[in-house]
């Protein structure tokens, strides 16, 4: 199962940049799953909404234009709903604490505080009880950029947030031009990318691990890496379990726009077993040995199979240098894994599988971002959009750009 294609995550360059909503890295921990809720160009960000008990449990925002609302949450429903801004008051800083909250194993967001302008108060309530075990953090919103939304992780709390920010219009001019011709340049130019995530060699000791076997390269960059391996001895037993992913290469992609952001979706192949389970033994010695199976370390790991593998990133227009450019607001490496076969009492191996997933996810989510922001990504992307804007008889540098629907918004 190699099937080494290229691939236009390509358009995952576009993913680079820096710039649409540079922001610090996202406070929290990585549980949960990757999001992004935002405004688009021709709304702007009139309320946050917080759920809110003893943590953090869902974040959320309103956005209004001339004629539009719309309403993004993300999180659980537990505790209390707050709305945090009253009427024409402007978010300039985000402050809050993070960590374990107390009693949790893993890290997420504990509480989150709001100061801001345009209002007789500076600061909003706290929401959430600070605990310890907990670090605090504070983002800046400077005075010529605006908060248009949040990028994090949450599952039935908010695990990670950071503040998602562009430029305030301050009387530029302003233009409305057809996305389309730019979504067809990215899908051409961005054809050549191959991502591949294969951690599996020869048994070495007690493991098969063979690293810096996954890559992800486009336009001429490639960053190699190592995934990890799960492996965990059975409850009460004498088998230790290991899982690797299995020479997983992608196939295509598609680049799309949702409402105000362009969606790239990279598949993988499904043929084969993507997911390949081994197991030692345990020696009465206390040394591990050869399982039982015909063929050394299947004994009793099953295999897994990845139904629809895919790579999602949300890419958010943006401007570096006065180039269009784009930045990447959300990675998730989405499907469900699968086992072929029974293991252990009570399917024993499916929770071990299920933690070691996210691991994999944590760890190619990682590198693609790393990878799209390096420079040479970025200059490559502007080579891309710097044509379009001439032919739509833009030539002065851009200020800030943003999408809604099918139209991009561009000042300069």
């Amino acid at each position: 199962m190699s099937i080494r294609s290229r691939t236009v995550l390509a358009l995952s360059a576009v993913l680079a940049i820096a710039a649409a909503a540079p922001s610090a890295h996202a406070v929290g921990g990585s549980g949960g799953t990757p999001f992004s809720i935002q405004c688009s160009a021709s709304e702007d960000l009139t309320q946050i909404i917080v759920r809110a008990g003893s943590r953090i449990d869902a974040i959320g925002i309103e956005c209004r234009g001339p004629g539009s609302f719309h309403r993004y949450t993300q999180g659980g429903n537990g505790g209390s709903r707050h709305e945090v801004l009253e009427e024409s008051e402007r978010v300039k800083e985000i402050r809050g604490f993070a960590g374990t909250c107390k009693k949790k194993k893993s890290p997420r967001v504990c509480a989150l505080r709001f100061a801001v302008e345009g209002a007789a108060r500076s600061l909003s309530p706290q929401y959430g009880n600070y605990a310890s075990g907990s670090d605090d953090f504070t983002f800046k919103i400077p005075d010529n950029r605006e908060l248009f939304g949040f990028a994090g992780r949450s599952g039935k709390e908010l695990d990670a947030i950071e503040p998602l920010t562009r430029p305030r219009n301050q009387g530029n001019q302003r233009r409305s031009i057809d996305v389309g011709p730019f979504v067809q340049a990215l899908n051409v130019a961005l054809g050549g990318t191959d991502v591949r995530l294969s951690n599996r060699g020869e048994r070495h000791g007690n493991s098969w691990l063979r690293e810096d076997d996954s890559w992800v390269s486009l336009f001429g960059a490639t960053r190699r890496f190592t995934l990890p391996e799960k492996s965990v001895r059975r409850r009460n037993g004498l088998y230790r379990h290991f899982f690797y992913a299995n020479d997983v290469n992608s196939t295509k992609a598609d680049v799309a726009t949702n409402r105000n952001a362009f969606v790239l979706r990279v598949n993988f192949e499904e043929s084969g077993t993507e997911i390949k389970g081994l197991c030692r033994y345990k020696r009465p010695s206390g040394s591990y040995g050869q399982c039982p199976g015909a063929n050394e370390g299947d004994g009793n790991t099953p295999d897994a199979n990845w139904s629809q593998p895919r790579l999602d990133i949300t890419l958010l227009p943006g401007v570096r240098g006065g180039d269009l450019v784009f930045s990447a607001s959300s990675v998730h490496v989405r499907g469900d894994f699968k086992l072929n076969g029974p293991c252990g009492s009570g399917n024993e191996c499916k929770r071990l599988l299920g933690d070691w997933e996210a691991q994999l996810k944590d760890s190619a989510e990682q590198v693609v971002r790393d990878i799209l922001n390096l420079q040479s990504v970025r200059d490559a992307e502007a080579r891309v959009t710097r044509p379009l804007l001439r032919a739509a008889g833009i030539s002065a540098p851009l200020v800030s750009a943003g999408l809604d629907g099918s139209r991009l918004i561009l000042t300069y």
